[in-house]
């Protein structure tokens, strides 16, 4: 044998050995196995530090355990050496959409397209890309197109009753929603869906059902510990409408504040079913509130669940379930909210020196909501507001986006730095003669607390908002001013900046 065969063939052994190693790091990968998986890829590189397999399927791992930079540099160095393959530009996309590239993922979805036409998945998740990107029209029109491909693709029907949803489609949204339940009775999400458009409409008796779908316990918390409280409510037994009377009940929170301080108004009404002891698992942020109300005793969400204490549980969005269902029925009754005087008292001495209308100012909703975006303005789109006479703004947001308030400089009465939790919150805005806000918690606390609050709502709306309406059956006092176009809030504060002047004019 001569050199060259020699080291051809040595060549095609080594080429058979490794393709053997990844076809044993992809079944190790596909079971579950990723630690094996990835020793496995990363003994090819060790050999080969250019083949194309190795590079796509450890960029894909990387993806899956949440190292998206990692993901795309290992895959964008798979597709340079391999640039015919969908699969691994459909899977580039996937590492740039979950890094927040979206631009990017875009690209790489439609080459991958270019090179498998018929490839239904990916035009899935482009519709997905497109989405984030707010082009919505032209996400309907891929996910239809990934429809024509596979008829029966359910996660789609889901993604394209979304958009519908957000384009204010609502009849073919619900069509989307149902027929992706027909395919799968058990897809627990587009059953949730479809009861929030129920109930966006209107229509409390149909949608119902989403208060006793919908439960992701405490957003305070890492991911692990929220599964972790799963896992242990699932050897419990959940409170299906038996009756309450001598019984001890455990209400555990949900994952936004907002439906905490809406849920709170039950309480009294379940407190006159003759229970032992009624006790809530709140987060942190919301456990003093709780601790005022008759007969209600507190576990925070930063101790264990307090397995042993109770009977039965409850989740908080559970709550109407079991209560009366008409839309006229819901227990509108404000304030539901009681503060310590001393509480008060100081909130008085605080703000005692402000002049003029005290006119609360909240613009962002939580960063980590996924509808952050669309229900958060910037503060700089409030300057017709500082020109209104005879009021002052007082600051009510927190977080990151109140670092945008002393980079306009303007001035606005600013405590929230004393502001611990949502009482002390509360106790501020009990001392306000009006709550500007954008949907988030803070509407909710003004509401429930009796206060006249102005809510800056979204075009797509939020179910409990509904549509068309001015005023809410939640809470009295507030006022609904909605977007006209998706995305204008210029319209919505000179209606607000208009009526100001005149609730300010009346308060002199």
């Amino acid at each position: 044998m001569d050199a060259n065969t020699q080291e051809t063939q040595e060549t095609q052994e080594t080429t058979q050995t490794l393709m053997q190693m990844i076809a044993a790091g992809l079944a190790h990968h596909q079971s579950g196995r990723f630690a094996e998986a990835k020793n496995i890829y990363m003994e090819v590189l060790a050999a080969d530090p250019e083949n194309f397999d190795a590079l796509h399927l450890l960029g894909v791992l990387a993806h899956q355990f949440g190292n998206h930079e990692l993901a795309v540099d290992l895959i964008e160095k798979a597709v340079l050496r391999n640039a015919e393959n969908p699969g691994a530009f459909n899977n580039l996309g996937e590492a740039y959409k979950g890094a927040k590239r979206l631009d990017q993922a875009e690209r790489c979805y439609r080459r991958a397209l270019e090179l498998k036409p018929d490839f239904a998945e990916v035009c899935s998740n482009l519709g997905m890309a497109l989405k984030g990107l707010g082009r919505l029209d032209e996400a309907v029109q891929v996910y239809r197109e990934a429809l024509d491909l596979k008829p029966d693709f359910v996660l789609v029907h889901y993604n394209l009753g979304n958009v519908l949803k957000d384009l204010g489609e609502l009849d073919e949204a619900q069509a989307c929603f149902s027929q992706a339940l027909a395919l799968k009775p058990d897809f627990a999400d587009a059953s949730t869906e479809l009861a929030k458009l129920q109930l966006l409409r209107g229509d409390y008796q149909q949608g119902l059902n989403f208060f006793q779908q919908s439960f992701t316990p405490g957003g305070d918390g890492s991911p692990a510990a929220r599964r972790e409280r799963v896992l242990q409510l699932q050897g419990q037994q959940r409170w299906q409408d038996e009756p309450l009377e001598g019984r001890r009940l455990l209400l555990v929170a949900e994952q936004g504040a907002g439906d905490n301080l809406m849920m709170m108004r039950y309480l009294p009404l379940l407190a006159a079913r003759g229970l032992e002891r009624l006790l809530v698992y709140a987060t942190p942020n919301l456990a003093r509130l709780f601790l005022n109300m008759d007969g209600v005793e507190v576990v925070s969400m930063t101790e264990p669940l307090p397995v042993g204490s109770f009977d039965l549980f409850c989740p908080m969005i559970s709550l109407p379930w079991h209560f009366p269902s008409e839309l006229e029925a819901i227990p509108a009754e404000t304030p539901y909210l009681r503060l310590p005087a001393e509480l008060s008292e100081h909130w008085r001495a605080r703000l005692a020196e402000v002049s003029g209308a005290k006119v609360g100012l909240c613009w962002a909703a939580g960063k980590l909501s996924s509808t952050h975006a669309r229900r958060s303005v910037p503060l700089e789109e409030f300057q017709p507001l500082l020109d209104v006479p005879g009021l002052r703004l007082v600051n009510l947001q927190k977080g990151k986006e109140a670092a945008q308030l002393p980079a306009l400089g303007w001035e606005i009465f600013d405590c929230m730095s004393e502001c611990r939790d949502f009482q002390d919150t509360a106790g501020l805005i009990e001392q306000l003669d009006l709550v500007i806000s954008v949907d988030t918690a803070v509407a909710h606390l003004a509401g429930a607390m009796g206060k006249p609050v102005w809510l800056l709502n979204s075009f797509e709306s939020d179910w409990r908002w509904m549509l068309e309406r001015n005023d809410s059956p939640w809470y009295p006092s507030m006022r609904i001013f909605r977007q006209a176009e998706r995305g204008d809030w210029h319209g919505v504060i000179d209606e607000i900046s208009e009526q100001l002047a005149l609730f300010a004019a009346l308060s002199a």
